[in-house]
Protein backbone atom coordinates (compact mmCIF):
# COMPACT_ATOMS: atom_id res chain seq x y z
CA UNK A 1 0.00 0.00 0.00
CA UNK A 2 1.17 3.52 -0.36
CA UNK A 3 1.77 5.25 3.13
CA UNK A 4 3.11 8.51 4.01
CA UNK A 5 2.30 11.44 5.22
CA UNK A 6 -1.23 12.91 5.58
CA UNK A 7 -1.21 14.32 2.12
CA UNK A 8 0.35 11.97 0.44
CA UNK A 9 -0.64 8.76 1.99
CA UNK A 10 -3.81 6.51 0.56
CA UNK A 11 -7.04 6.39 2.72
CA UNK A 12 -6.79 2.74 2.51
CA UNK A 13 -3.31 2.36 3.05
CA UNK A 14 -3.75 2.74 6.89
CA UNK A 15 -7.51 2.56 7.90
CA UNK A 16 -5.97 4.15 11.16
CA UNK A 17 -4.22 7.10 9.69
CA UNK A 18 -5.75 10.65 8.98
CA UNK A 19 -5.32 11.75 4.90
CA UNK A 20 -6.05 14.52 2.72
CA UNK A 21 -7.67 12.91 0.82
CA UNK A 22 -9.95 11.02 2.45
CA UNK A 23 -10.45 14.38 4.61
CA UNK A 24 -11.55 16.09 1.31
CA UNK A 25 -13.46 13.57 -0.18
CA UNK A 26 -15.81 14.05 3.23
CA UNK A 27 -15.64 17.76 2.26
CA UNK A 28 -17.00 17.75 -1.25
CA UNK A 29 -20.07 14.86 -0.15
CA UNK A 30 -21.17 17.30 2.38
CA UNK A 31 -21.29 19.64 -0.16
CA UNK A 32 -23.18 17.35 -3.16
CA UNK A 33 -25.47 16.32 -0.07
CA UNK A 34 -26.50 19.53 0.88
CA UNK A 35 -27.22 20.32 -2.99
CA UNK A 36 -29.23 17.14 -2.99
CA UNK A 37 -31.27 18.20 0.23
CA UNK A 38 -31.62 20.80 -1.66
CA UNK A 39 -33.35 20.01 -4.48
CA UNK A 40 -37.29 19.34 -4.11
CA UNK A 41 -37.22 23.26 -2.74
CA UNK A 42 -35.59 24.41 -6.20
CA UNK A 43 -38.02 22.15 -8.23
CA UNK A 44 -41.11 23.57 -6.11
CA UNK A 45 -39.80 27.06 -7.26
CA UNK A 46 -39.10 26.96 -10.83
CA UNK A 47 -42.61 25.16 -11.12
CA UNK A 48 -44.16 27.53 -8.99
CA UNK A 49 -42.71 29.90 -11.76
CA UNK A 50 -44.73 31.89 -14.71
CA UNK A 51 -44.02 30.43 -18.05
CA UNK A 52 -42.19 33.39 -18.99
CA UNK A 53 -40.20 33.67 -16.06
CA UNK A 54 -39.66 29.42 -16.96
CA UNK A 55 -39.37 30.24 -20.24
CA UNK A 56 -36.31 32.79 -19.42
CA UNK A 57 -34.76 30.60 -16.89
CA UNK A 58 -34.29 27.94 -19.89
CA UNK A 59 -32.53 30.53 -21.79
CA UNK A 60 -30.14 31.56 -19.54
CA UNK A 61 -29.70 27.62 -19.36
CA UNK A 62 -29.03 27.16 -22.86
CA UNK A 63 -26.09 29.78 -22.46
CA UNK A 64 -24.41 27.07 -20.59
CA UNK A 65 -21.96 24.16 -21.63
CA UNK A 66 -24.57 21.19 -22.88
CA UNK A 67 -24.39 18.47 -20.02
CA UNK A 68 -24.34 21.26 -17.87
CA UNK A 69 -27.44 22.73 -19.22
CA UNK A 70 -28.91 19.26 -19.44
CA UNK A 71 -28.28 18.23 -15.74
CA UNK A 72 -29.64 21.48 -14.54
CA UNK A 73 -32.79 20.87 -16.17
CA UNK A 74 -32.72 17.94 -14.82
CA UNK A 75 -32.34 18.96 -11.19
CA UNK A 76 -34.28 21.63 -11.39
CA UNK A 77 -37.33 20.24 -13.01
CA UNK A 78 -37.22 22.38 -15.75
CA UNK A 79 -36.77 19.62 -18.20
CA UNK A 80 -37.26 20.52 -22.18
CA UNK A 81 -38.75 23.95 -22.00
CA UNK A 82 -37.20 26.30 -24.48
CA UNK A 83 -34.46 23.79 -24.56
CA UNK A 84 -32.06 24.71 -27.58
CA UNK A 85 -28.20 23.22 -28.58
CA UNK A 86 -25.47 25.06 -29.44
CA UNK A 87 -24.93 24.83 -33.31
CA UNK A 88 -21.41 23.42 -32.64
CA UNK A 89 -22.49 20.78 -30.38
CA UNK A 90 -25.03 19.58 -33.30
CA UNK A 91 -22.27 19.81 -35.99
CA UNK A 92 -19.97 17.80 -33.92
CA UNK A 93 -22.62 15.38 -33.32
CA UNK A 94 -23.97 14.97 -36.38
CA UNK A 95 -20.69 14.13 -38.05
CA UNK A 96 -20.14 10.99 -35.08
CA UNK A 97 -23.89 9.80 -36.05
CA UNK A 98 -23.11 10.28 -39.79
CA UNK A 99 -19.91 7.83 -38.93
CA UNK A 100 -22.34 5.58 -37.27
CA UNK A 101 -24.65 5.41 -40.21
CA UNK A 102 -21.81 4.29 -42.11
CA UNK A 103 -20.57 1.71 -39.58
CA UNK A 104 -24.39 -0.18 -39.09
CA UNK A 105 -22.70 -3.28 -40.70
CA UNK A 106 -19.87 -3.60 -38.68
CA UNK A 107 -22.07 -2.49 -35.30
CA UNK A 108 -24.73 -5.80 -36.22
CA UNK A 109 -21.79 -8.14 -36.01
CA UNK A 110 -20.29 -6.75 -32.87
CA UNK A 111 -23.89 -7.21 -31.49
CA UNK A 112 -24.00 -10.90 -32.85
CA UNK A 113 -20.75 -11.03 -30.87
CA UNK A 114 -22.13 -10.10 -27.74
CA UNK A 115 -25.08 -11.81 -27.76
CA UNK A 116 -23.07 -15.01 -28.39
CA UNK A 117 -20.79 -13.73 -25.20
CA UNK A 118 -24.18 -13.52 -23.03
CA UNK A 119 -25.36 -16.38 -23.83
CA UNK A 120 -21.88 -18.61 -23.12
CA UNK A 121 -21.75 -16.65 -19.60
CA UNK A 122 -24.93 -17.59 -18.73
CA UNK A 123 -24.81 -20.86 -19.58
CA UNK A 124 -20.90 -21.02 -17.64
CA UNK A 125 -22.82 -19.13 -14.20
CA UNK A 126 -25.46 -21.89 -14.34
CA UNK A 127 -22.10 -24.80 -14.72
CA UNK A 128 -20.60 -23.37 -11.58
CA UNK A 129 -24.62 -23.13 -9.81
CA UNK A 130 -24.17 -27.03 -10.44
CA UNK A 131 -20.74 -27.60 -9.24
CA UNK A 132 -21.13 -25.57 -5.91
CA UNK A 133 -24.74 -26.81 -5.14
CA UNK A 134 -22.33 -30.78 -5.59
CA UNK A 135 -20.31 -29.29 -3.26
CA UNK A 136 -17.18 -28.45 -4.98
CA UNK A 137 -15.26 -25.13 -4.62
CA UNK A 138 -14.45 -22.85 -7.28
CA UNK A 139 -10.98 -20.86 -7.91
CA UNK A 140 -11.14 -17.45 -5.51
CA UNK A 141 -11.08 -13.87 -7.77
CA UNK A 142 -8.37 -11.94 -6.82
CA UNK A 143 -10.41 -8.93 -6.96
CA UNK A 144 -12.88 -10.76 -4.17
CA UNK A 145 -10.78 -12.29 -1.92
CA UNK A 146 -13.11 -14.76 -0.85
CA UNK A 147 -14.95 -18.06 -2.63
CA UNK A 148 -17.68 -17.83 -4.88
CA UNK A 149 -20.94 -18.39 -3.35
CA UNK A 150 -24.00 -19.76 -5.08
CA UNK A 151 -25.58 -16.26 -4.73
CA UNK A 152 -22.23 -15.05 -7.35
CA UNK A 153 -23.19 -16.92 -9.95
CA UNK A 154 -27.06 -16.37 -9.73
CA UNK A 155 -25.87 -12.69 -9.79
CA UNK A 156 -24.10 -13.29 -12.94
CA UNK A 157 -26.25 -15.23 -14.01
CA UNK A 158 -29.04 -12.78 -14.06
CA UNK A 159 -26.79 -9.78 -15.40
CA UNK A 160 -25.93 -11.75 -18.54
CA UNK A 161 -29.89 -12.47 -18.54
CA UNK A 162 -30.34 -8.99 -18.66
CA UNK A 163 -27.17 -7.99 -20.90
CA UNK A 164 -28.59 -10.22 -23.79
CA UNK A 165 -32.32 -8.78 -23.46
CA UNK A 166 -30.48 -5.27 -24.18
CA UNK A 167 -28.07 -6.29 -26.64
CA UNK A 168 -31.62 -8.21 -28.69
CA UNK A 169 -33.29 -5.21 -28.49
CA UNK A 170 -30.47 -3.05 -29.90
CA UNK A 171 -30.87 -5.53 -32.53
CA UNK A 172 -34.09 -5.02 -33.02
CA UNK A 173 -34.11 -1.24 -33.36
CA UNK A 174 -31.52 -1.74 -35.81
CA UNK A 175 -33.84 -4.55 -38.24
CA UNK A 176 -36.15 -1.22 -37.42
CA UNK A 177 -33.98 0.93 -39.16
CA UNK A 178 -32.39 2.51 -36.63
CA UNK A 179 -28.72 3.96 -36.21
CA UNK A 180 -27.19 2.63 -33.04
CA UNK A 181 -25.05 5.81 -31.43
CA UNK A 182 -22.90 4.38 -28.91
CA UNK A 183 -22.00 6.80 -25.43
CA UNK A 184 -18.64 8.37 -26.13
CA UNK A 185 -18.07 8.29 -22.19
CA UNK A 186 -15.47 6.11 -22.42
CA UNK A 187 -13.58 7.69 -25.46
CA UNK A 188 -13.49 11.03 -25.86
CA UNK A 189 -10.97 13.33 -24.51
CA UNK A 190 -13.32 16.98 -24.62
CA UNK A 191 -14.20 19.09 -22.04
CA UNK A 192 -16.79 16.51 -20.11
CA UNK A 193 -18.68 19.86 -20.23
CA UNK A 194 -19.94 19.88 -23.52
CA UNK A 195 -18.76 16.15 -24.60
CA UNK A 196 -21.56 13.86 -25.54
CA UNK A 197 -20.59 10.99 -23.41
CA UNK A 198 -21.71 13.18 -20.90
CA UNK A 199 -24.64 14.74 -21.86
CA UNK A 200 -26.22 12.56 -24.63
CA UNK A 201 -24.55 8.80 -24.06
CA UNK A 202 -25.85 6.32 -26.20
CA UNK A 203 -28.88 7.34 -28.45
CA UNK A 204 -31.64 5.69 -31.69
CA UNK A 205 -31.24 8.35 -34.74
CA UNK A 206 -33.49 8.38 -37.88
CA UNK A 207 -32.47 9.50 -40.68
CA UNK A 208 -34.51 12.05 -42.52
CA UNK A 209 -35.36 12.23 -46.12
CA UNK A 210 -33.59 15.85 -46.36
CA UNK A 211 -30.13 13.87 -44.68
CA UNK A 212 -30.38 15.15 -41.42
CA UNK A 213 -30.76 12.53 -38.00
CA UNK A 214 -33.37 13.06 -35.23
CA UNK A 215 -33.46 11.49 -32.45
CA UNK A 216 -36.37 11.76 -29.76
CA UNK A 217 -34.34 10.83 -26.15
CA UNK A 218 -34.88 10.41 -22.39
CA UNK A 219 -32.98 12.11 -20.30
CA UNK A 220 -32.38 9.87 -17.39
CA UNK A 221 -29.88 8.10 -15.20
CA UNK A 222 -29.44 4.72 -14.46
CA UNK A 223 -27.93 4.94 -11.72
CA UNK A 224 -30.15 7.79 -10.12
CA UNK A 225 -31.56 7.15 -6.22
CA UNK A 226 -28.61 3.90 -6.28
CA UNK A 227 -27.41 5.30 -2.61
CA UNK A 228 -31.73 3.48 -1.70
CA UNK A 229 -31.46 0.81 -4.42
CA UNK A 230 -27.86 -0.35 -3.59
CA UNK A 231 -27.32 -3.65 -1.20
CA UNK A 232 -24.11 -4.41 0.77
CA UNK A 233 -21.13 -6.33 -0.32
CA UNK A 234 -21.36 -9.54 0.78
CA UNK A 235 -18.61 -11.06 3.23
CA UNK A 236 -14.99 -9.38 3.71
CA UNK A 237 -13.29 -7.35 1.43
CA UNK A 238 -10.00 -6.02 1.29
CA UNK A 239 -9.40 -2.27 2.73
CA UNK A 240 -8.90 -1.39 -0.65
CA UNK A 241 -12.32 -2.12 -1.96
CA UNK A 242 -13.76 -1.39 1.14
CA UNK A 243 -13.25 2.31 0.39
CA UNK A 244 -13.51 2.44 -2.90
CA UNK A 245 -17.11 0.85 -2.63
CA UNK A 246 -19.04 1.65 0.03
CA UNK A 247 -22.42 0.98 0.71
CA UNK A 248 -23.42 4.23 -0.37
CA UNK A 249 -22.30 4.70 -4.21
CA UNK A 250 -22.66 8.05 -4.00
CA UNK A 251 -19.65 8.32 -1.19
CA UNK A 252 -17.87 5.77 -3.71
CA UNK A 253 -18.01 8.23 -6.73
CA UNK A 254 -16.97 11.35 -4.88
CA UNK A 255 -13.98 9.25 -3.12
CA UNK A 256 -13.31 8.38 -7.39
CA UNK A 257 -13.80 12.45 -8.49
CA UNK A 258 -10.83 13.42 -5.52
CA UNK A 259 -8.66 10.64 -6.66
CA UNK A 260 -9.09 11.63 -9.94
CA UNK A 261 -8.82 15.15 -8.92
CA UNK A 262 -5.35 14.68 -6.96
CA UNK A 263 -4.19 12.82 -10.01
CA UNK A 264 -4.08 9.35 -8.27
CA UNK A 265 -6.45 7.27 -9.92
CA UNK A 266 -4.96 4.12 -11.45
CA UNK A 267 -6.34 2.45 -14.55
CA UNK A 268 -9.15 -0.20 -14.16
CA UNK A 269 -7.54 -1.87 -17.27
CA UNK A 270 -3.99 -1.95 -17.90
CA UNK A 271 -3.15 -0.86 -20.82
CA UNK A 272 -5.95 1.73 -21.35
CA UNK A 273 -5.83 5.12 -19.64
CA UNK A 274 -8.76 7.14 -18.16
CA UNK A 275 -6.43 10.37 -18.32
CA UNK A 276 -8.42 13.03 -20.00
CA UNK A 277 -11.56 10.91 -20.38
CA UNK A 278 -14.80 12.90 -20.42
CA UNK A 279 -16.73 10.03 -18.60
CA UNK A 280 -13.84 9.79 -15.83
CA UNK A 281 -13.21 13.40 -14.87
CA UNK A 282 -13.96 14.46 -11.46
CA UNK A 283 -16.40 16.75 -11.95
CA UNK A 284 -18.42 13.52 -14.11
CA UNK A 285 -18.42 11.81 -10.99
CA UNK A 286 -19.36 14.68 -8.92
CA UNK A 287 -22.56 14.74 -11.50
CA UNK A 288 -22.79 10.72 -10.67
CA UNK A 289 -22.87 10.99 -6.72
CA UNK A 290 -25.55 13.61 -7.22
CA UNK A 291 -27.98 12.20 -8.79
CA UNK A 292 -27.37 8.81 -6.76
CA UNK A 293 -29.04 10.72 -4.24
CA UNK A 294 -32.35 10.97 -5.32
CA UNK A 295 -35.02 9.53 -7.17
CA UNK A 296 -35.02 9.34 -11.20
CA UNK A 297 -36.68 12.28 -12.75
CA UNK A 298 -36.74 11.93 -16.94
CA UNK A 299 -37.29 14.09 -19.31
CA UNK A 300 -37.87 13.46 -22.74
CA UNK A 301 -36.47 16.12 -25.84
CA UNK A 302 -36.03 15.33 -29.42
CA UNK A 303 -32.63 16.80 -31.31
CA UNK A 304 -31.93 16.45 -34.95
CA UNK A 305 -28.35 17.45 -36.23
CA UNK A 306 -27.11 18.28 -39.80
CA UNK A 307 -25.68 15.64 -42.38
CA UNK A 308 -22.25 17.51 -42.47
CA UNK A 309 -21.39 15.89 -45.97
CA UNK A 310 -24.04 18.04 -46.80
CA UNK A 311 -23.72 21.13 -45.08
CA UNK A 312 -20.34 21.71 -45.94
Amino acid sequence: MEKGNYFTARPFADPNQRTFEEDLANIVDMGVGAAAKARPYLKKFVQNLGEGQRSMLGSVMNQLPTSANLLGRYYTGLKDENLEFSDRYKQNLGSMVQQADALSGTERFRLRQQEQDALFAIKDAEKNLAKLKAGEQLPIPPYLGRPLTEADMRYQREMNNHRLAHVRSMLRKMDEGKIIFATQAGTDKGNPLESTGTSLGSAYFTKNPDGTYSTTEDYDFMYADADRKRKPIQGPVDAKTEYKNPDRPSLGMVRQAVETFLGRRKDDVPGYSMKDIAGAAAVTDIGRSLVSRFEDDPFTYTLTVPNTNQSN
